[in-house]
């Protein structure tokens, strides 16, 4: 690939410039002194007699849990928004009342979570909004519905057909149950209608145990002695059969989107599963006490919660520094209330270029704004998050100061070389600002343009009547303006924040196809990947998936022309624009909605499959 990437080991070196580790990793939770930390790849087992072994992702045990219950199964486990463990316990000794229990972060119990629940508990999962749904096999066979708090909200009577609700998973829209009832279909139940849906999957070889829900819409299921993948209509695509396995019982999928963990529910043994080729990535034995009944993966994909939180992003047209540094604040202060440990992207949008009086500056706040300004109010608001972190040395922020291809009528387009190069040399001091503020661990910069391929391009005109309205530069000077913040050492990022407006939504090939206003894929993929700093954070504001499409055909003509697919690093939606000043209501995608489609589209292609780690959304500050 053609970008290096951040990874666990350190940092990577981006054209000459060591950023340090803490810039992009993921940050992990502190320890605790009789806890291990999870950490992202990490695998728990439940293995019996109340306990739930740690293990690293290659099998090496770290630390066991004690769920306080000595129940015979440790089954279903699913985490909160904070990195908390819910765990359920049944059979055995606790046989007659079903037992979750919640562990914090590094291991340690917290205490029981939820209830009074029936006769067992076996699986559960968490929605976007953190309430918590259990399934029960006996008993009521009801799924029950608790708060992020463990207060009950509600219970459902999904129909059963071998046993009661056994395995559940929910899928993206909040609202689909899919659920097993150890028999030979893969059931669906609305938890927004309270009704029955027609089964998603029929005749597997059950029966059918623990399964989740792609980001694609693909299921990955556990019947009996062999895993299935069914893809979104519910028809079998592929099968794994594991040497020496006889009851395939828990599954999870893995953080890289690649791979599924499963387990013997008699003998112990573990595997990582690669979903494309079937082949057994890792094997280990979990030393189980009674049964092996249940796995979690820590950082595993699920459909119901797989988006990431999300931050606001602005467009800024006020100058008034307090409010640009408050926004930080509260950006701050919403990600510690909400127990976060993130990484996250928020986007400052100025408006077009400018050049008047021999000063570069952007449109807006009032009239020609000079670059030393938009400076200024960057480090207001990186000063109003960075102070309002307290002792919090989890959380991370990177700040793209972004512009636009935009121009004004009257004046033309003022999308130039020499914009671009100050824009990048803005970016840098800056960067060289947070550093020397000693913010550099928690905040970094980059820079961004939201650059659209649009038919409004600009012409002269004899009269202006609507002067200063936004218009959009072509392609030539689009370029012109990234060659010139390219010109720039050191190079920061430039984030594109915008659309494919007019690019294809099938059928790409090695031949660049034509998008709005003059530009084609080539000038997309240029703009957004082939220049040295640039990365696609783009719109996905369609409701009928018609951006996320278009992103997903231009990462595949990377693929196809330049020999490797665009990595994106998260959709931009504008739900919080729509709500505060309107907008159209084919663009009101939810953030969850713009992740989910892109996320979906991307890897519903072999050729574009990754992970997509931001999500932020847009609104206007004033």
């Amino acid at each position: 690939m053609r970008k290096l990437q951040w990874t666990s080991s350190g940092p990577r070196v981006f054209l000459g410039v060591l950023l340090p580790i803490a810039v992009l990793l993921l940050p992990t939770p502190s320890a605790r002194a009789n806890g291990v930390p999870f950490q992202t790849g990490d695998v728990l087992a439940g293995v019996g007699n109340g306990k739930i072994k740690h293990f690293s992702s290659a099998g090496t045990l770290l630390d066991t849990l004690d769920t306080g219950t000595t129940c015979s199964e440790q089954l279903g486990m699913a985490f909160k928004s904070n990195g908390h463990l819910l765990a359920t316990s049944s059979f055995g000794s606790c046989f007659g009342s079903g037992r979750v229990v919640e562990f914090d972060n590094s291991g340690n119990l917290i205490g029981p979570f939820g209830g009074p629940y029936s006769s067992s508990t076996e699986s559960i999962v968490v929605d976007s909004a953190g309430n918590v749904y259990v399934g029960q096999p006996d008993g009521s066979r009801q799924v029950l519905k608790f708060s992020s708090t463990g207060a009950l909200i509600n219970a459902y009577n999904p129909q059963i057909q071998d046993r009661g609700t056994d395995w559940i998973d929910l899928a993206a829209d909040q609202c689909t149950l899919h659920y097993t009832s150890e028999g030979s279909s893969m059931k669906q139940f609305s938890v927004c209608t309270s009704s029955q849906l027609p089964d998603f999957s029929t005749g597997l070889a059950g029966p059918c145990f623990a399964h989740r829900i792609r980001p694609n819409f693909e299921e990955l299921v556990a019947c009996a002695g062999l895993a299935y993948r069914l893809d979104k209509s519910g028809s079998v695509m592929q099968t794994y059969n594991l040497p020496g396995t006889t009851l395939l019982f828990a599954l999870n999928l893995d953080p890289d989107n690649k791979s599924f963990w499963t387990a013997d529910y008699f003998n112990g043994t573990v595997f990582r599963i690669d979903i494309e080729t079937g082949a057994i990535v890792t094997q280990f034995n979990a030393n189980k006490t009674t049964e092996l009944s249940g796995l979690a993966v820590v950082g595993e994909i699920t459909a119901a919660t797989a988006a990431p939180p999300s931050t606001t992003s602005y467009y800024v047209v006020t100058a008034d520094s307090k409010t640009l540094h408050d926004a930080g604040r509260d950006l701050a202060l919403g990600q510690i209330a909400a127990g976060l440990n993130q990484d996250s992207v928020v986007a400052l949008l100025f408006r077009a270029p400018t050049f008047k009086n021999n000063q570069y500056g952007v449109a807006g706040l009032g009239g020609v704004t000079p670059l030393s300004t938009v400076a200024t109010l960057v480090e207001d608001f990186a000063s109003g998050y960075y102070n309002a972190l307290g002792n919090n040395n989890t959380l991370h922020v990177r700040i793209a100061i972004t512009t636009s291809n935009g121009t004004t009528q009257c004046e033309g387009s003022q999308v130039t070389f020499g914009h671009g190069q100050a824009w990048s040399q803005m970016v840098n001091s800056v960067a060289s600002w947070v550093i020397s503020q000693g913010y550099s661990g928690q905040v970094d910069i980059a820079g961004g343009s939201d650059m659209e391929p649009s038919d409004d391009v600009w012409k002269a005109r004899s009269a202006c009547s609507s002067a200063g309205q936004p218009q959009w530069a072509g392609r030539d000077d689009t370029r012109h303006w990234v060659d010139g913040y390219t010109s720039v050492f050191p190079l920061r990022f430039l984030y594109d924040v915008g659309d494919a407006g007019g690019c294809p939504q099938t059928g790409t090939t090695v031949v660049a196809r034509s998008c709005n206003g003059g530009f084609d894929q080539e000038d997309i993929w240029f703009l957004s990947w082939g220049a040295p700093p640039s990365e696609p954070l783009p719109e996905i504001y369609t409701i009928n998936g018609s951006m996320a499409a278009q992103w997903q055909q231009l990462s595949l003509y990377g693929s196809l022309a330049h020999n490797g697919n665009i990595i994106i690093s998260g959709a931009l939606t504008m739900s919080g624009t729509c709500t505060t000043v309107g907008c159209s209501a084919a663009f009101k995608n939810t953030p969850a909605q713009g992740w989910q489609q892109l996320s979906s589209a991307l890897n519903g292609d072999p050729r574009t499959k990754q992970t997509l780690s931001w999500l932020t959304d847009i609104k206007y500050l004033f």
